[in-house]
């Protein structure tokens, strides 16, 4: 389904938006030169080194098949996984699959510029499923995406201090195994942070819907560690507070994962997809579950009926955020009001479901 309805982009016979940079950031280690003087790569050197052997035993074009059947697979593995959380039949689940991928914005911008978010995504997401059978594999996988994105520092951070339901230690072989990779990846290329100072310099003229873009928007100029540090003290108070079950950890990982990215676009948010679909099957549920009685109760039903609407709401913001972004030219306070509304939908759904649990 994914192959058929984005072939247009998919089967393309030259570079997309990305893919170009990559393949100049490739080409550029092949010469044996610096992968970080080319504009717009803001990668791990472990990404390119890796790039740069491909294009050189493969060539070109392979090159870019490899990164397509990537962003593919990670891209399938994100709606498989959120499907599974669906209380529906799997009649439903495989039908909505296939309306998700075939008309979601955050798929169609991903996909557009060929970007390799969605194998990271992937990546970090099946890490967060199948953790609690095979906690050291989990590591390896979740620690290992770091090498290409690194998206998933806070997730690492929330796996590992999080209390499972039921009780177990697994979570702390996993997030240990995970966070010994990340620091061995990062001990392989220690300047990548001091490298990445273009980007940071440039964070807040960037079309994005981040906290670091937020906050300068009211005249706070935090660096992303920063920001990131704040956010992770969040993450983990939050999952020293509340046992998670499995599903529930799956989508706060997710979250966590993406609220410190210094650069935050649609495509980023599918990071988020199970818990939009958890949040919208708990209302659903709730719903269904309410008795006569109560529906009948004086507040009783406007509070599902608002609760149900609220769930909704959040996740529209979560799916359009291609259009939050686009507000540069608008007043500051406009932009203020739609890109918090936009940053706040996640963790909003994520106290819905902690909430409902």
């Amino acid at each position: 389904m994914i192959v058929a309805r984005w072939w247009p982009y998919l089967g393309s016979p030259t570079a997309l938006g990305d893919e170009g940079i990559y393949l100049k950031a490739f080409e550029a280690v092949r010469q044996g030169l610096d992968p970080t003087e080319i504009g717009g790569f803001y990668y791990p050197r472990s990404f390119s080194a890796a790039g740069g052997w491909l294009l050189e035993a493969v060539g070109e074009a392979a090159t870019r098949v490899v990164l397509r059947v990537m962003s593919v697979l990670g891209l399938t593995l994100t709606i498989w996984i959120a499907a599974c959380l669906a209380t529906l039949s799997w009649g439903w689940r495989l039908g909505l699959c296939g309306l998700y991928a075939s008309v979601s914005p955050g798929v169609y911008y991903g996909i557009e510029t060929g970007n390799i978010s969605f194998a990271v995504i992937g990546a970090i997401l099946l890490a967060l499923a199948v953790w609690p059978l095979r906690p050291v594999g989990a590591g390896f996988l979740l620690g290992g995406s770091t090498a290409i994105k690194p998206l998933a520092p806070l997730a690492i951070l929330a796996l590992l201090t999080h209390r499972p339901q039921p009780a177990t230690r697994r979570q702390l072989v996993a997030g240990g195994a995970a966070a010994l990779v990340a620091a061995f990846l990062l001990a392989l290329n220690p300047s990548y942070l001091t490298t990445s100072s273009d980007a940071v310099h440039r964070l807040p003229f960037i079309r994005s819907i981040s906290l670091n873009r937020i906050l300068t928007l009211v005249g706070l100029e935090l660096s992303p560690l920063v920001i990131a540090s704040i956010v992770g003290l969040a993450v983990v108070i939050v999952a020293r507070y509340r046992p998670m079950r499995r599903p529930t950890m799956l989508c706060f990982g997710g979250l966590a994962a993406v609220l410190a990215v210094p650069i935050i676009w649609s495509h980023t948010l599918l990071l988020t997809l199970p818990l939009q679909v958890l949040a919208l099957s708990r209302a659903r549920q709730r719903r269904l579950a309410a008795t006569t009685e109560e529906t009948r109760s004086p507040g009783g039903g406007v509070w599902l009926r608002y609760e149900w609407l609220f769930v909704i709401l959040a996740v529209a913001a979560l799916q359009l955020t291609q259009g939050a972004g686009a507000v540069d030219d608008q007043a500051m306070w406009f932009q203020l009001v739609v890109l918090t509304g936009a940053y706040l939908a996640g963790p909003a759904l994520m106290a819905y479901v902690l909430a409902t649990e």
